[in-house]
């Protein structure tokens, strides 16, 4: 579905973040642009596809497939963001596919297309770096959390870490606003993530509610005491 012309813009995409309007109206040209229905397929893991992919708007899901068929969360990512970039770089099958949560517009960019702009415009080359560097810290720290937590703490460590990403989300304020997860997350997503199963998540989320950290709410998950949140994980690490 064609998109209008004032909806093709790269401003808030973070990868773009230090080039001029210019500069980026540029790369724009350079874009194929797609509207996708929440639920949509944007990116196949079957299909031979090595282009990058930036979310202009709307939020995605990063999933993969089991041998039974069962799909698993990898993660959720929004605005400004962008996927894709690990095939671009070394020409390899795609790792995961990814589904629209809610409607969603994106610019994708041929492979050696976006490895030319990433050679000619050094901003762009820190900012890849960059995203490279926090996806290997964060897949470390996923691996000690694996390795020296039990089930609960690692449950606990996954709400903490949406949280930050809200957090990073919202505008700069001297007191932080309503935190609310939405949609709430899946109790199922969660288990998948953190190896363990959903019936430990549920009882997991029943500890931080008894405890009021949070409390279920219509449409998602309130974070009441982002603080307690916090130091429930690291007592958790304390008792590992």
């Amino acid at each position: 579905m064609a998109l209008d012309i004032e909806q093709k813009s790269l401003d808030n995409v973070l990868l773009f973040a230090d080039l001029t309007p210019v500069q980026r109206t540029a790369i724009v040209e350079k874009c194929a642009w797609q509207r996708h229905q929440s639920q949509g397929v944007i990116l196949d893991p079957e299909v031979q596809d090595t282009a990058v992919y930036f979310i202009t708007r709307g939020r995605i899901r990063v999933v993969n497939y089991g041998v039974n068929g069962k799909e698993v969360s990898f993660a959720e990512i929004g605005e400004g963001q962008c996927f894709g970039e690990l095939s671009a770089i070394d020409n390899k099958p795609r790792s995961a596919g990814v589904i629209a949560l809610e409607p969603t517009f994106v610019a994708s960019m041929k492979a050696d297309v976006f490895l030319e702009v990433v050679k000619e415009h050094p901003e762009v080359s820190i900012a890849l770096l960059k995203k490279l560097t926090a996806l290997v810290r964060d897949m470390s720290g996923r691996v000690m959390q694996l390795s020296t937590q039990n089930a609960y703490a690692r449950v606990y460590a996954e709400v903490l870490r949406l949280t930050q990403i809200k957090i990073s989300t919202l505008p700069k304020l001297p007191t932080l606003p309503r935190l609310v997860l939405s949609p709430a997350p899946v109790h199922t997503d969660i288990a998948a993530r953190v190896s363990t199963t959903r019936e430990t998540v549920a009882r997991a989320f029943g500890v931080m509610t008894k405890q009021k950290i949070v409390k279920r709410v219509k449409g998602g998950i309130e974070i009441l005491d982002f603080p307690a949140l916090e130091e429930l994980v690291e007592e958790s690490k304390r008792e590992a």
